[in-house]
């Protein structure tokens, strides 16, 4: 432990004298203020912000709270015996040891410049988060060095971001740890003393009595003898001040404490004595019989003093008020360890035993049961001056009130039956008048009953009364009827009863004209009758609650169902839950000097302003610090506003709309499912394009039920009350979402942006495009020099062809054919054999004719390919004398009359069966043609049983006397048109019997499908 010099003592003059023989009159005196001086800490029936409070069951990890404090994004956090807790304004998020905090009691919590937050254990260990994890103090095993350390930490202060850690405790005095582990300490000559140690606005209060206990009883039993406390010496900034002759005039035992007020400013209490030390030098000494556990000044100059055994806390207007006792209560039976004020204004209490109170800035201030009031349902309200209002209590009483200063006067009982129905101050007459069950005015301090005459009253009771404009009259009505009274002359006027529709207002306007609401509609009492004005607007036909009168004479119908509509001159202007109102069905109205229209509804008070076709609606509600929506009358004076709810009375000052509100905060984004990294620029891939955005708002007045509006890329705004969105396919590009919140005065924030970008496809990228253009001209290009190709060797294969054709029909029809064939016919007209030779010249004539017609034809029918060839080997019979027999088939699969195929293919391998298969022989010959439809083809077989044909190859014999062309041609063609290159179009077989000898030839043609047209 390292020892540092202590500077020079500097001993200021105090202004408690000091010496042995004035001391004893000091004590008398501070007996006399103990035992005659009234500590009025609390007036009676004092008012108190609505508070929120947050408990366990909202999900605070504790109930009891020791310290709270306010991140730079606005978070708060709450320090419990049970862990650390985060709120956001909607929940909770609670750390304990599974996020590394290995002590569940945190006592104190601070910021370090890094905006860590660090916070000390029981034990006096501290620890930090670093993002969402809590880390030990790399330090901590320093203070193991301090043997018999009480397990209680004392406060602390962090320095940057760590580099020097002061630490309070209660046997060493204040410790001082650098980076490294090197400590110092502040030691003095006495063997006991208090240290208050200060540091860049923070302070820690200590104790030292870390010597020789004999040494040390010793020296606290003399002081005890003198009444004097233990010396105390401060460090703030470069100064050491130090107090030895702080005495107490109490035997009452606690601790003695510190508490720093700020500016210099410093309590120190100890029994019930308190001092006030300023600049170092003690200001006063004051009798306080209150443990304070936290004393702070507030911004506006406040003092608020947290108090321990149930005492709650007090709120004093100024340090100079605090000795004179003028201070209101808030929180009895709660003890309020801390207190903090929000970047709003907002007051947050930790108490020790109830969890956490909220109440926002600029808090509307209630009276109800906690305030001293013997019923919390307020139904009347009447205003004399700023000085004196009245209420009316559901319970039957009437009470007055000074809000200057804050007191109360209840008046005598009403002898009457009910709730306080109505109360209407006269300001022409200075009248109050109050409806219960009958009618009753205030004099002489008591309440004076206003009879009726039996056969003038319409009523049972007086609802409600209120006065004409000119105040010469008052209006008193009842669901059942009403009439008007003259006070002055005790005359009674406009008497109306009827039972079939209530009543429920009655207004009288600048001209004398009388409107009257009832449950079917608007009216107006005129010559002792109801005149129906349901026509003039829609919403007049509805229940009309309430009717007021603006300055400006303007008329205003407050409805059921139809919100409020302003009439003037044929004019109207309707107000309803689309332009703001907080319900369409509404409980009352008050119109104020200023033209202000106050709508009451059970959804909460609206304040609307504004001209004809431009007025704005104002929302006040529960989120503004109302005890209660439900709002059952109205009244203002001057720029005091008094509300008249079922939990208490409410009072605030005329106010401006809050145009403040933090703007939303991203929590988290999700594509498909999967985290993104938001400290980073984000681009997903095509893939990850379903995104959920999950995001808050920070603002603790409206509880959790905070508007936002979101758009994409600039486009429409969408309202909405959650706080996760998903967006499912977005579309490829550079995209930019826009989120903003609403405050509780409808003003929106400025907007949170989140950019991002999903890539395209990279078949949608540009360069792909590209490519794809590139590719798509090459391929366009390809196709076209193919396709220019195949048509150029279509177009020659078609000459081939025609060439061919033309070829095989010059080559059947060769001259020896001819030749022959009138040979034949010449022989059968030298053996007279004329039926013969007639036959005979008839089927050559046909032949020809038909391989003349197919020659020309590109393609015949496969039924006249078998007559033609029918017709040719029946003419060749003739020829070789019936040498031979002959047969041409189809297959049953084949469509004779519905297959074509090019002509004049097959004729030449039967023109060669004949002449080289079977012309040597005299008899017995056979050629047999058959068409077949194969997988892929039209397959035709010509086979005969000669001694000899065409080779196996299929190459034509070339002997001396004979050269086939028709032949060679045909195969050419076959070749041509043939599809498959890997079977030949072609095939010749010879035929062998069981000798081995050869018996025949078969030639197989093959003609591709494609080649094969079906009609």
């Amino acid at each position: 432990m390292k020892n540092i010099a202590v500077a020079p003592r500097w001993l200021p003059y105090s202004s408690i004298p000091t010496g042995l023989n004035i001391r004893p009159l000091f004590r008398l005196f501070s007996l006399l203020i103990i035992l005659f001086t009234p500590y009025l800490l609390l007036a009676q029936n004092a008012p108190h912000p609505s508070f929120r409070q947050y408990t366990t069951d909202d999900g605070l990890a504790s109930p009891e709270v020791f310290h709270i404090l306010q991140d730079p994004e606005g978070f708060i956090w709450i320090s419990t015996d049970n862990g650390v807790s985060r709120f956001d304004g909607y929940g909770f998020r609670n750390y304990g040891l599974k996020d590394g905090l290995r002590e569940n009691v945190i006592f104190e919590m601070q910021l370090d410049t890094l905006g860590r937050l660090w916070m000390q254990a029981m034990s006096g260990n501290l620890y930090y988060l670093n993002g969402q994890t809590i880390c030990p103090y790399w330090n901590n095993e320093v203070l193991l060095n301090f043997k018999n350390r009480p397990d209680t930490g004392k406060g602390f202060i962090v320095e940057g971001a760590g580099e020097t850690v002061h630490i309070a405790t209660l046997k060493y005095g204040i410790l001082s740890i650098a980076n490294d582990g090197a400590t110092t300490s502040y030691q003095h000559k006495e063997p006991a003393y208090s240290q208050m140690f200060e540091n860049k606005g923070k302070s820690i209060y200590a104790l030292f009595d870390h010597g020789e206990p004999e040494r040390v009883q010793a020296y606290k039993d003399s002081l005890h003898l003198q009444n004097l406390y233990f010396p105390v010496y401060m460090y703030i900034n470069d100064a050491v001040w130090s107090f030895h002759d702080l005495f107490y005039a109490s035997d009452k035992f606690y601790n003695a404490e510190a508490f720093f007020l700020g500016e210099g400013k410093y309590f120190f209490q100890m029994y019930h004595n308190l001092w006030l030390i300023e600049d170092g030098k003690v200001s006063w000494r004051h009798n306080f019989p209150f443990r304070i556990l936290y004393a702070h000044l507030m911004q506006n100059g406040q003092l608020f003093v947290g108090l321990y055994g149930h005492q709650g806390l007090k709120i004093f207007e100024s340090l100079e008020t605090f000795r004179e006792g003028a201070a209101f209560s808030c929180l009895p039976g709660k003890s309020v360890n801390y207190f903090m004020e929000d970047r709003e204004g907002g007051k947050w209490l930790a108490t020790h035993e109830d969890g956490v109170f909220y109440a926002p800035a600029e808090a509307i201030m209630v009276y109800d049961r906690e305030a001293g009031l013997p019923d919390e349902k307020i139904t009347a309200i009447a205003t004399k001056s700023e000085k004196e209002v009245y209420i009316g209590l559901e319970n039957g009483q009437v009470w007055s009130l000074n809000p200057e200063t804050e007191t109360w006067k209840k008046l005598p009982e009403i002898p009457d039956l009910g709730a306080i129905q109505s109360l209407y101050f006269d300001p022409q007459n200075q009248q109050l008048w109050a409806g219960r069950f009958n009618l009753f005015y205030w004099q002489d301090d008591q309440w004076i009953p206003r009879p009726i005459p039996k056969e003038e009253v319409p009523l049972i009771k007086a609802n409600r009364i209120r006065g004409s404009p000119n105040y010469k009259r008052l209006w008193l009505y009842h669901y059942k009827g009403f009439m008007s009274m003259e006070p002055t002359l005790n005359q009674f006027a406009n008497r109306y009863k009827y039972f079939d529709h209530r009543i429920f207002a009655v207004q009288e306007d600048f001209t004398g004209r009388v409107w009257i609401g009832q449950s079917n509609g608007l009216f107006e009492w005129k010559d002792g009758a109801l005149q129906e004005r349901q026509s003039l607007h829609p919403a007049f036909s509805l229940r009309v609650e309430d009717i007021a009168l603006m300055p400006d004479s303007t008329l205003v119908i407050a409805t059921k169902g139809g919100g409020v509509v302003f009439w003037k001159d044929g004019q109207f202007d309707q107000i309803t839950t689309k332009e703001g109102l907080t319900a369409d069905m509404l409980e009352c109205l008050y119109a104020d000097e200023n033209g202000v229209l106050w709508a009451g509804t059970l959804n909460g008070l609206n304040r609307i302003t504004g001209t004809w076709g431009q007025r704005q609606v104002e929302q006040i509600t529960v989120f503004h610090g109302l005890p209660s929506n439900e709002i059952n009358f109205i009244k203002t004076y001057g720029e005091d506003v008094w509300v008249a709810t079922s939990k208490g009375l409410a009072h605030f000052l005329n106010k401006k709309k809050s145009h403040f509100f933090p703007k939303p905060i991203l929590a988290s984004v999700l594509a498909n499912n999967q985290v993104l990294d938001l400290t980073k620029p984000l681009a997903m891939g095509p893939d990850k394009n379903n995104l959920t955005i999950n995001f808050f708002a920070i603002n603790y007045k409206m509880n959790g039920e905070i508007p936002y509006r979101y758009r994409m890329d600039s486009g429409n705004w969408t309202q909405t009350l959650n706080r996760s969105l998903n967006f499912s396919e977005l579309s490829p590009g550079t995209r930019c979402f826009e989120v903003q919140a609403q405050n509780e005065d409808g003003i929106w924030s400025e907007s949170t942006f989140l950019g991002f970008v999903i890539k395209p496809p990279w078949w949608s990228s540009w360069w792909a495009r590209i490519l794809a253009v590139v590719i798509a001209l090459l391929a366009g290009l390809g196709v076209y020099l193919f396709r220019t190709r195949q048509l150029k060797e279509a177009h020659q294969i078609q000459l081939q062809i025609t060439g061919l054709e033309r070829s095989a029909l010059q080559a059947q029809m060769n001259p020896h054919f001819i030749f022959n064939c009138l040979n034949s016919i010449q022989n059968f007209i030298l053996q007279n054999e004329k039926e013969a030779a007639i036959l005979y010249l008839g089927s050559f004539a046909s032949l020809v004719r038909s391989m003349l017609n197919a020659s020309v034809s590109g393609k015949i029918l496969l039924v006249e390919e078998v007559k033609l060839l029918n017709n040719y080997l029946e003419l060749e019979q003739l020829r070789f004398k019936s040498r031979f027999t002959y047969e041409v088939r189809t297959d049953g699969n084949v469509d004779v009359f519905e297959v074509e195929i090019p002509p004049l293919l097959v004729q030449p391998y039967v023109e060669n069966a004949l002449l080289h298969g079977i012309s040597g022989r005299k008899t017995g010959g056979r050629v047999v043609v058959v068409f077949e439809k194969k997988e892929d083809y039209l397959e035709v077989s010509i086979e005969d049983n000669g001694t000899g044909g065409m080779p196996e190859n299929g190459q034509t014999p070339k002997t001396k006397n004979h050269k086939s062309f028709g032949m060679s041609i045909t195969r050419n063609r076959l070749e041509l048109l043939s599809n498959n290159k890997e079977k030949k179009a072609v095939n010749t077989k010879t035929l062998y019997d069981a000798n081995g000898q050869i018996s025949g030839t078969k030639v197989i043609i093959r003609i591709a499908l494609r080649e094969v047209f079906i009609k």
